[in-house]
């Protein structure tokens, strides 16, 4: 497993040595295939990656951070975390955990859903329905068990194992009825902030991720992810219906309306125009004039 870091939160430790900058993230690159390992865990390391995590208490106590919200994490409790959330774990004195991640682009074809919030399940919800621990142990054990034999075979079956354990859970916690609400508190203020000052020319992808603490990588796939659409199509769109209004309002020179609604440049503006609205700038400013011009003409 390939380990990378990107820089952006204060001070964490790594092999010994300590990270003082911003924010220090750390991204682990996972195989096309499924990893697994029962073991302690790596504490105080601020890290996501590609694909989803599910993570078993095997034994002690833990904290999980996962996008800023806090889980205490106990023996036989269950998380699951989706590919690029931000986690970290904060664990006093030893403990144990089964650990797996699953390469979503290869499991697509057996499961369409996968969560898309971090899913936190107490070993007591487990319990209270008849023989699921029991079956949540026996795949976990079959899964640690492949993986120590290695038998011909073994990585497959304990991906399949994997996805049994992914289903089961997603059956018994109704885990998708909560996809919706997804970054909804930390994306609809960015949202409402562009709608209501788009042509602030110092919006940017980069400026959102700093403001929020995110690598911009990270920031970009949660706003894709929620908005439907990329980050600086959702800007562009906000700033040529901004340049539409002016231009319906007023007569403003092209140069001066690329400036107003936050390009840098004519050519830029006039590309992005084009792009959304199949005219250029002084197209649409003629046939708004010629609306104009024929509406007087009728009052």
């Amino acid at each position: 497993m390939k380990i990378e870091y990107e820089r952006s939160n204060p001070r964490f430790a790594f092999g010994g040595a300590e990270f003082s900058s911003e924010k220090t993230h750390w991204r682990e690159k996972s195989d096309d295939k499924l990893l697994y390992r029962r073991s302690q865990l790596s504490v105080g390391i601020l890290h996501w990656h590609e694909n989803l995590e599910v993570c078993k208490l095997v034994k002690g106590d833990a904290v999980f951070t996962i996008e800023d919200k806090k889980y205490k994490f106990s023996e036989g409790d269950i998380v699951i975390i989706p590919g690029k959330s931000l986690h970290m774990l904060e664990c006093e004195g030893d403990h144990l955990a089964d650990v797996f991640l699953i390469p979503l682009h290869k499991s697509r074809s057996v499961i369409t859903e996968f969560p898309a919030v971090p899913c936190f399940i107490t070993h007591e919800q487990i319990t209270a329905i008849d023989g699921l621990e029991q079956e949540i142990n026996y795949l976990f054990e079959r899964i640690n068990c492949e993986f120590s034999d290695k038998k011909p075979y073994y990585a497959s079956i304990a991906f399949a194992y994997a996805l049994n354990v992914i289903c089961v859970l997603s059956r018994n916690f109704n885990i998708q009825k909560i996809q919706r609400v997804k970054n909804a508190e930390i994306l609809e203020p960015v949202l409402n902030e562009i709608r209501t000052d788009a042509t602030n020319a110092e919006y940017s992808l980069s400026y959102f991720a700093k403001k929020l603490g995110y690598t911009t990588e990270y920031f970009s796939y949660i706003f894709k992810e929620y908005a439907g659409v990329g980050f600086k199509s959702f800007l562009d769109r906000q700033r040529i219906e901004e340049a539409k209004r002016i231009m319906v309002q007023s007569d403003v020179s092209i140069s001066q309306l690329a400036i107003i609604c936050g390009y840098n440049n004519v050519r830029t503006f006039n590309n992005r125009f084009k792009e959304l609205e199949n005219m250029n700038p002084s197209q649409f400013q003629k046939t708004v004039s010629k609306r104009q011009k024929s509406f007087k003409e009728i009052i």
